[in-house]
């Protein structure tokens, strides 16, 4: 609900919680089992690589490449921006199809 996802996004507000419900509603909790702190070079990211990992997942999409993708790697995850991933959702691919902006 920040201000510069939604100007950006054209989405209303009751459309933004609809989708946010509809992602809490098809979510599996990840109990964080363990950590492996610090992990990067911005230790405000560290939760979501924690949760990444321990939640055993395939691949991280992120506006923030600049800071996840190196420790990502580390742990065998792949790395997309939402754009990217939209977009070949759109247009009826996957995402282990590109690499033109993606991270691995």
């Amino acid at each position: 609900m920040r201000s510069h996802h939604t100007t950006v996004s054209h989405f209303t507000e009751d459309e933004i919680l609809s989708l946010i419900w509809t992602l809490e509603n098809i979510a599996e909790p990840v109990e964080i089992s363990q950590k492996h702190r610090p992990l990067s070079i911005d230790p405000g990211d560290d939760h979501l690589l924690e949760l990444a990992i321990n939640g055993n997942a395939d691949i991280i999409v992120t506006t923030n490449l600049r800071h996840i993708h190196e420790p990502a790697l580390k742990y065998k995850l792949q790395t997309i921006d939402a754009r990217t991933l939209l977009i070949k959702i759109g247009t009826g691919g996957s995402y282990g199809d590109t690499a033109e902006a993606t991270y691995n």
